[in-house]
């Protein structure tokens, strides 16, 4: 049988992280959480253990996406996750509406092996970026998948961890992460399903912190394009 295993990643998220997790164990579904401490300056650590979460902690910042592939290998290693289990990630900024991520794994369970699923978000309360990112993210997945996605940069994701293992590569584009990861999947033959959840995360405005980390992710992306053409990716 199996089981559903949380990845949760967070840097410098005191005030959201614990009520993250302590929304998901409330879940019935989730068996195994594992908060991804990625060399957070603040109380994230703490607050989250505190939660009733398993930290995995990095003293430096590796990025989500190196932490993350390092914390999987990490458990994979350990023993803690076999091929049928399902592996959900959630994002901690999500706080006490990461509880919608259950629709995540009750769709998966029902659609089964050779799907993946994304949550979309409700429309921002604020005006964000101009869009450059997500376009980019979309055109290219359209093109290469032929697949129309909605939340191409969506964090919230649910899969069976034989098709993850697989695509484990993608985690090495930093902000281009999920882009990368939907495009693994789909070339492995996996059908992507999305499902919009009233769920909520810190949206980024039109300050220069902002306009800064879309940059990254824009150029993030061009590298899994980039490499996905050279047969890098």
């Amino acid at each position: 049988m199996s089981n559903v295993i949380v990845f949760l990643p967070a840097y410098n998220e005191e005030g959201r992280v614990g009520k993250a997790v302590s929304s998901l164990l409330n879940s019935h579904l989730v068996d195994k959480l594992f908060v991804v401490n990625d060399g957070s300056t603040d109380e994230t650590a703490k607050e989250a253990s505190q939660s009733g979460a398993t930290v995995i902690n990095f003293k430096k910042n590796l990025g989500k996406g190196r932490a993350l592939k390092q914390a999987l290998l990490q458990k994979i290693n350990e023993g803690e996750i076999q091929d049928d289990d399902i592996i959900l990630l959630v994002d901690a900024d999500t706080a006490e509406t990461a509880l919608e991520a259950e629709k995540l794994v009750k769709e998966l369970k029902k659609r089964g092996r050779g799907h993946f699923v994304i949550a979309v978000f409700p429309k921002p309360k604020k005006k964000g970026g101009f869009g450059l990112a997500k376009n980019l993210a979309k055109y290219f997945l359209r093109f290469t998948t032929g697949f129309e996605f909605r939340a191409p940069l969506s964090g919230q994701r649910c899969v069976f961890f034989s098709d993850l293992k697989n695509a484990l590569p993608a985690f090495n584009y930093g902000y281009g992460l999920e882009v990368a990861m939907s495009y693994s999947l789909c070339k492995q033959g996996l059908i992507p399903v999305e499902v919009t959840l009233s769920m909520t995360h810190r949206e980024t405005g039109r300050n220069l912190k902002d306009f800064l980390h879309r940059g990254k992710q824009f150029l993030d992306i061009l590298r899994v394009i980039i490499d996905s053409r050279l047969g890098r990716l």
